[in-house]
C-alpha cells in the first residue's frame, strides 16, 4: 500500500469520526509504520495530513 493511499484513507477516517488527536496519531503510526523507514518523520507527515 502506497503512503498516498494510506493518507487518503486516513483523511476519510478523520472526517468521518473526528476522533481525539492521540487516537488518530496512534492509528496513523500503526498504519504507516511498515511503510515509513524513519519513525521520527511520522509526526510531521501526520500534521501535514491533518492540516491539508
Amino acid at each position: 500500500m502506497r503512503l498516498k493511499t494510506i493518507s487518503e484513507e486516513l483523511r476519510k477516517i478523520i472526517k468521518e469520526f473526528k476522533p481525539e488527536e492521540m487516537a488518530v496519531e496512534s492509528l496513523f503510526y500503526r498504519t504507516a509504520q511498515p511503510v515509513i523507514a524513519r519513525p521520527q518523520s511520522i509526526p510531521r507527515i501526520f500534521m501535514r495530513i491533518c492540516t491539508s
